[in-house]
């Protein structure tokens, strides 16, 4: 009853639509390795390409690293510029054929930047492709909006 009540307070407020895909997880680091190993592993191909941001904190980059070494796929990084801002027509010019997932943080553990998430989905959706965000206790600063809305995958830590 408990864990029901949770997911569907998770579910008013960060996916209302999701319900049933919401899991459990001990944190947003096994969230993102079992995204990347378990869904995105499986559809990568040799020259397939993921998309990254320089913002990204270690638990957001090495799953992506081990997958691109086991499936011979390629890692782009989308750049920032001297502020620590997310160059956003950097991260649209790495789109491609290729392209198969991007996984973004909402927010840089290093330097408290916060991207354009809802702007990252919709590229990322123009394109066809599926994308992460990876959210670390910001529903704390952000409570009333639903960043994120529309990603393939939202990986929240409990505060």
């Amino acid at each position: 009853m408990l864990m029901k009540r949770a997911r569907e307070s998770i579910a008013f407020y960060w996916a209302p639509a999701a319900r049933e895909n919401i899991i459990f997880v001990r944190g947003t680091t096994e969230g993102l390795n079992l995204i990347a190993h378990s869904y995105v592993k499986p559809l990568l191909r040799p020259g397939d390409e993921i998309i990254l941001t320089q913002l990204e904190h270690h638990a957001n980059i090495v799953p992506w690293q081990l997958i691109a070494q086991e499936t011979g796929a390629t890692i782009r990084v989308a750049p920032v510029d001297e502020h620590g801002q997310l160059i956003v027509e950097e991260y649209i010019r790495l789109f491609n054929d290729k392209t198969r997932f991007v996984s973004a943080t909402h927010v840089s553990n290093a330097l408290g930047t916060v991207t354009p998430v809802q702007e990252l989905v919709q590229i990322a959706h123009r394109f066809g492709v599926r994308i992460a965000i990876g959210r670390r206790a910001v529903y704390l600063t952000y409570p009333d909006q639903r960043h994120g809305a529309g990603c393939r995958f939202l990986c929240l830590l409990r505060a």
